[in-house]
């Protein structure tokens, strides 16, 4: 194994973004660039300089049947994707990793140190009411903490306190089952996906009630640069940036520029 530095990370996580592109069109599949990485694609045309990771957004409908084609036909070599629906995830939220690739992150169990990976996330319905919303966001929000606990290494903490609480709770969590936490995440999600809503948000992880928006964000997409390629973003993506980051075009300052605390490596 030969450890890899930040850019070569990043060309690995483009061309596993270049081939879900291609997936994705030959297969109907609708989905959009979401995050800090639909910030880069508008303010840097590219990566924001000190991140690490891609993240992607997809339609529950188009993800689910996503899972399902990956499931029957692959999508390339070294490449798979990780979900609840694969059995072979802890979150509710699907990964495509290089299994060519080994990452050791700082604050996670070794069991959570994979592979270089990308993120594909679904857009759920979500109620109109704001005071269902927040009930049901706080549940959510419950279980991600948990589940974050469930993932971390328990012996290694930003600060004493959190290593503690950590090395407290971490027991019950072990009982109930990372797995289990991650079903419950995803069945409060699914919970209005048969009801006429207004709004979409990412409810199983990301930012939080203020990302509930409007359906007609993501109606459609339009294409925007990313590493010297046009990919799809959503249609209202003005709207989406400045919900989740307010003036977005002004850089944050140097402390919160944050990355993830990992180390890769590649099999050659």
């Amino acid at each position: 194994m030969r450890k890899i530095n930040d850019k070569e990370v990043k060309e690995i996580e483009l061309n596993m973004l270049k081939q879900f592109d291609v997936f994705c069109k030959k297969n109907d599949l609708g989905y959009f660039l979401c995050g800090g990485t639909l910030l880069g694609a508008i303010r840097h045309k590219g990566f924001i300089p000190w991140d690490d990771d891609i993240d992607i957004a997809m339609h529950r409908n188009d993800y689910d049947r996503m899972i399902k084609l990956i499931k029957e036909k692959g999508i390339g070599d070294n490449i798979v994707l990780k979900c609840l629906e694969c059995n072979n995830s802890e979150y509710p939220f699907a990964k495509l990793v290089n299994e060519k690739t080994q990452i050791n992150e700082k604050y996670l169990k070794s069991k959570n140190n994979t592979n270089i990976w990308i993120d594909i996330f679904p857009i759920d319905i979500v109620p109109d009411s704001n005071v269902d919303l927040h009930k049901i966001s706080k549940k959510v929000e419950v279980y991600k903490r948990l589940l974050g606990v469930s993932h971390a290494n328990p012996l290694a903490g930003k600060t004493k306190g959190r290593m503690i609480v950590k090395l407290l709770i971490y027991p019950f969590i072990k009982i109930y089952g990372s797995e289990r936490l991650a079903e419950k995440i995803q069945e409060i999600a699914n919970k209005y996906s048969v009801n006429e809503s207004n709004y979409r948000m990412v409810l199983v992880w990301g930012y939080g009630i203020k990302e509930k928006l409007r359906k007609e964000v993501f109606d459609s997409s339009v294409e925007k640069e990313f590493e010297g390629q046009p990919f799809p973003v959503p249609v209202g993506w003005d709207e989406y940036l400045k919900a989740l980051y307010g003036d977005y075009m002004t850089l944050p300052p140097i402390e919160e520029r944050r990355t993830h605390d990992f180390v890769a490596w590649i099999d050659e």
